[in-house]
């Protein structure tokens, strides 16, 4: 499996043209929370952008993740909301085998549009539906981490043919899964 690069996904997030695309931007803060309990959760990524000279609200926001084997997005579920313009979201591979367990299943790439959060004008949220897929036994506590990295944040503005790729401070999600069941999360810094 290929990676997406930063050149492919401002293509994908303008698709315009001629892009100018810089290296970095500002510092974004980007929090992600499991919401719910269970093997059927959402994701919920938020990002906070630094100080931009331009304004922002011709702009595309996108969060790259990259999901491991411990958890999956169903394309057929992504497709019913993507159907009724609740999200948009590219999965890398396209293809994902929901019923294999985690020890056969590969890092999934997501790329999610996000949108403007109208209590901040330097926000943007998405709410990615992910599943926990089941793990071996475990022999001792049985308890096994899946751990999510932070995104990375995109940022392409089409209309001032610039794009730009967020530096964002590393944070951990931990999913815990105990004995086959996912049981909490919890931010790790």
């Amino acid at each position: 499996m290929a990676a997406l690069g930063a050149g492919v996904a401002a293509a994908l997030l303008c698709a315009a043209g001629s892009l100018y695309v810089q290296a970095t931007c500002q510092d974004a803060i980007v929090t992600q929370q499991l919401l719910h309990e269970g093997f059927h959760r959402d994701l919920l990524m938020k990002v906070e952008l630094g100080i931009m000279e331009e304004d922002i609200g011709g702009c595309t926001v996108a969060a790259r993740t990259r999901l491991p084997p411990g958890i999956y997005v169903d394309p057929y579920e992504l497709a019913s909301l993507q159907q009724h313009n609740l999200t948009k979201v590219v999965l890398i591979p396209d293809a994902v085998d929901v019923e294999a367990p985690e020890y056969l299943a590969t890092d999934l790439v997501v790329l999610i549009y996000m949108t403007p959060d109208p209590q901040c004008s330097r926000c943007f949220r998405a709410v990615l539906p992910v599943h926990g897929r089941y793990h071996r036994p475990a022999e001792n506590d049985g308890e096994v981490l899946v751990v999510l990295k932070s995104p990375e944040v995109l940022i392409c503005c089409c209309d001032m043919s610039w794009c730009c790729q967020a530096v964002v401070k590393e944070r951990y999600l931990i999913w815990r899964s105990l004995a086959g069941h996912m049981a909490s999360s919890h931010l790790d810094f």
